[in-house]
């Protein structure tokens, strides 16, 4: 959490920021997450993973190879409001859920507010996450989120199975995601970093250079990923 407070004294006060994790995305998702917009009401947008299959496979078949006892889980769930408006918001996230019906993608588009948080809770606890300071957000109302709808995303557990001619039989990983998560890599193209200005805010929309990199705690599961 403190490489993200640390990163966003690089921007403009009042310019959101779109924060990722390590992760492989469709970079049509990405693009959308860029043009959101965040109004008063709304302290960061999450984008969630809500299919049914992915919520499935998190709780059964991710679960039955990586849970003990059904306290150590590593995938950030959430629990979203259906009733709330405008846009929707997240009730809960966190990674010990019971019960919840969508789980993070890992990106996230934050303000200031939760930068501010998360310094607040840098000084009461070192090993403070980026999942408090979204569910401090979530208590109040003001976290929102951004379904993927079905779009792909890829986190590590996909990403580092990729080395691997011969995965584990006994892997939760869908070998469909290996070979998407593979074609979307041999797609990629590389293009240059290029700095966010300090002097030019973007208004209410998510810078879209510079994105910064999330820390622990970005989550991640649709595609077979543990944050």
């Amino acid at each position: 959490e403190s490489s993200v407070v640390n990163a966003a004294s690089h921007f403009c006060a009042n310019e959101p920021i779109l924060l990722v994790a390590n992760q492989l995305y469709d970079p049509a998702l990405l693009s959308m997450m860029r043009g959101l917009a965040l109004d008063s009401s709304t302290g960061a947008v999450s984008l969630i993973d809500d299919s049914t299959d992915s919520v499935e496979w998190a709780s059964v078949d991710h679960c039955a190879e990586f849970c003990k006892n059904g306290h150590i889980h590593t995938i950030v769930k959430v629990l979203t409001d259906f009733g709330a408006a405008p846009g929707g918001r997240i009730a809960r996230v966190a990674k010990k859920m019971s019960h919840y019906d969508a789980i993070s993608c890992g990106a996230h588009v934050i303000s200031s507010e939760l930068i501010d948080i998360m310094r607040e809770q840098l000084q009461h606890s070192p090993i403070a996450t980026i999942v408090d300071a979204l569910q401090q957000l979530a208590s109040v109302g003001r976290l929102g989120y951004l379904s993927s709808g079905g779009r792909p995303w890829f986190g590590e557990l996909v990403l580092s199975s990729l080395g691997t001619l011969e995965p584990d039989p006994a892997s939760s990983i869908k070998p469909v995601w290996r070979t998407t998560a593979q074609q979307m890599l041999a797609s990629l193209q590389c293009c240059p970093a290029v700095e966010a200005p300090r002097s030019q805010p973007h208004g209410n929309r998510a810078a879209p250079a510079g994105a910064v990199p999330a820390a622990s705690g970005g989550g991640g599961g649709a595609a077979g990923a543990a944050a």
